[in-house]
């Protein structure tokens, strides 16, 4: 005896669902993976040219990398950022620095990392909302 028809659809619309926010966050995390050996090679090739005095000439991956990172929702820098306040507004300065907190290193900006995040939402909905018009239900 098969399921009733309800059944069936629920169970497939949960494996899609996990399907796509597994694929998703592996995809995301991959690619964030590849951006942080891309930064590696840029500084790498950075020292390099700063050792001969030469432009620094970056392999064409790493440019590839950048470019899906910026374009794509950081959702690393939303925790790097949020812990980064979170250090400065609790810590007083002597602890920041006995936790080496204070060095001044790159730290992404709230307006891109949100700005790409919010665009990714607005387009994916908007994408879900055409899709579903479309359909006679």
């Amino acid at each position: 005896m098969r399921p009733p028809r309800v059944l069936r659809v629920l169970a497939v619309g949960i494996g899609l669902l996990l399907l796509t926010v597994g694929s998703a966050g592996g995809g995301l995390w991959l690619v964030g993976k590849v951006e942080f050996f891309a930064a590696l090679s840029r500084a790498e090739a950075d020292a390099l040219a700063e050792l001969t005095g030469e432009e620094p000439k970056y392999q064409t991956w790493t440019a590839v990398a950048g470019g899906l990172n910026r374009a794509l929702p950081r959702w690393h820098d939303i925790d790097v950022i949020t812990g980064n306040t979170v250090a400065n507004s609790v810590m007083t300065d002597t602890q920041q620095e006995a936790e080496g907190k204070t060095a001044k290193k790159h730290l992404p900006t709230w307006g891109g990392t949100l700005g790409v995040t919010f665009a990714w939402i607005a387009a994916l909905l908007g994408f879900s909302v055409w899709w579903f018009s479309r359909k006679d239900y």
